[in-house]
């Protein structure tokens, strides 16, 4: 039996969700239905590889390396390019607001983390056959007739200079994700089977997009609301060490599915969330999972981001992406509610529901004229970024 080796993925977790996980589950059901199929990631992720005949997690002294991911690598990938970056609003004339970039620069003693990656790789292949058939998202890869991966100069001078090429989701298969059923026996020591569960994502990341961030303030403010609120409901808080807010302190009377063991973070959240009645967090890959998990998400952040985040609910699960960038923790409780209670009859695609015209009339399916106008002027805005930016 021929072996096909799929990895190691090292970048960023909604990239793995949308871009790989999908369509790695897709091939082994069809051309590598005979082969043996390994994936290699992050340690506790096996539940997004059911396929799989076995799942290798990376040893943990290499995962100090993966940080700050970016599509299917890291930030300082080579020579400490893709750097970091943040988006920073500036006015053009004091009036129309465009989008222009902050960059991070690598430290002084920057190791070049793709070094790192095929230190991993080759790890992985003295194990394997020699005429093993490999899949490697760092790397360019072709299958039958599409590339996808990392293209572009072997030595770069320059952001531009790494092309990602994603798999379009026309490739993929996706399905909604499922924890491994032991794990469920596993989940009773936090929450007991009957209890239903608020998920809370507290995005935190310093070097990548941290313009996604929300403030801390109001996440303890929305959860006071929601405690008091829905007092039957449990609150729990997701996420990864290093990259959440509450990371370092759990907030009162909340289940903190931060702090586990890297080995079972993952599949004890999943399984956790199919108590959920909603998650609720900025913009992040961790929203992508949670709402591949059959979870209603509500999310915020830069217009521009909207129409890809809809793009990317290849389930049609319901979504309300509310677009500002730093909304108040009154609008995103009242938000909240409407899908906690089921208040919102949706007559239109979740891409086309105005959040903004609900929170004003209660009616997000005709969009306020006001608001029509507002999109008007940012998209303009977000144009005049390779201008002014």
């Amino acid at each position: 039996m021929k072996t096909v080796f799929f990895g190691p993925f090292i970048g960023e977790f909604g990239w793995e969700m949308l871009y790989w996980h999908a369509w790695v589950n897709k091939v082994s059901k069809s051309k590598f239905k005979n082969y043996k199929k390994i994936v290699a990631s992050f340690s506790g992720r096996e539940s997004f590889y059911p396929n799989a005949d076995e799942y290798w997690a990376h040893p943990d002294e290499f995962n100090n390396y993966f940080k700050s991911c970016n599509g299917y690598i890291t930030d300082f990938w080579k020579n400490g390019f893709p750097r970091g970056n943040e988006s920073i609003q500036k006015n053009l004339l004091g009036i129309l607001k465009y989008e222009s970039w902050k960059y991070f620069e690598s430290i002084d003693n920057q190791v070049d983390v793709k070094a790192k990656a095929e230190e991993l790789l080759n790890s992985y292949k003295r194990k394997l056959p020699e005429d093993t058939e490999y899949f490697i998202p760092f790397s360019p890869n072709s299958f039958e007739g599409k590339v996808f991966g990392i293209f572009g100069d072997e030595n770069p001078k320059s952001d531009i200079c790494i092309k990602q090429i994603p798999i379009p989701f026309q490739e993929q298969s996706f399905t909604v994700l499922e924890p491994p059923k032991k794990t469920f026996s596993i989940l009773k020591d936090f929450i007991q089977p009957e209890l239903p569960l608020i998920a809370i994502y507290p995005r935190n990341r310093i070097n990548r997009r941290p313009d996604k961030n929300w403030n801390k303030l109001n996440y303890f403010k929305l959860i006071d609301k929601l405690k008091r609120e829905y007092p039957d409901h449990k609150i729990g808080i997701f996420g990864s060490p290093g990259e959440a807010f509450f990371d370092d302190n759990c907030p009162e009377g909340c289940i903190d599915f931060i702090n586990l063991p890297n080995n079972h973070r993952m599949n004890i959240q999943v399984a956790a969330l199919k108590q959920a009645k909603i998650a609720i967090g900025s913009l992040s890959g961790a929203m992508v999972v949670a709402r591949t998990c059959n979870v209603p998400v509500l999310t915020w952040g830069l217009s521009r981001d909207s129409s890809r985040f809809h793009d990317e609910n290849q389930l049609d699960i319901e979504t309300i992406f509310h677009s500002i960038q730093y909304p108040t923790s009154d609008e995103i409780f009242k938000l909240s509610k409407a899908i906690i209670n089921e208040e919102i009859n949706y007559k239109v695609p979740y891409r086309d529901w105005c959040s903004l015209s609900f929170l004003k009339n209660r009616n997000g399916n005709d969009i306020l004229l006001r608001y029509r106008l507002k999109g008007f002027l940012e998209k303009i805005g977000y144009a005049s970024n390779k201008i002014f930016g």
